[in-house]
């Protein structure tokens, strides 16, 4: 049983589950792919329109040599700051379902990104 799931490890996914641990939740971020997946997935030297700044997380300094980082900065960054908080994951599981059950949920879950 968890206080939390987090559905999707990037950024939006990744600061929800920093900020369960930091109140003593307990969580699992479950993604079907693997830490910001989607940011993975562009292409590498892609720049970013936000400043290093407006992209940071966790109270961890974003610090690259350019004003606009690039995808790989962002999945390099991320990856640290999820390995710097010591996040739990479950990576390659999709969620099929979420349904009400009383005061909780029941979520079903699946391999792979479906």
């Amino acid at each position: 049983m968890l206080d939390l799931l987090v559905v999707g490890s990037g950024p939006a996914g990744l600061a929800a589950a920093i900020a369960a641990s930091k109140a003593g939740l307990k969580y699992l971020v479950v993604d079907k792919g693997g830490i910001v997946d989607s940011i993975a997935r562009f292409q590498r030297d892609m720049a970013f329109f936000s400043t290093p700044e407006l992209l940071e997380i966790g109270d961890v300094p974003f610090i690259v040599p350019t004003m606009r980082p690039t995808s790989l900065d962002c999945v390099n960054y991320y990856r640290g700051v999820a390995s710097r908080h010591g996040l739990i994951f479950r990576f390659h599981c999709r969620v099929t379902s979420i349904r009400p059950d009383g005061e909780s949920f029941i979520v079903a879950t699946g391999s792979g990104p479906g």
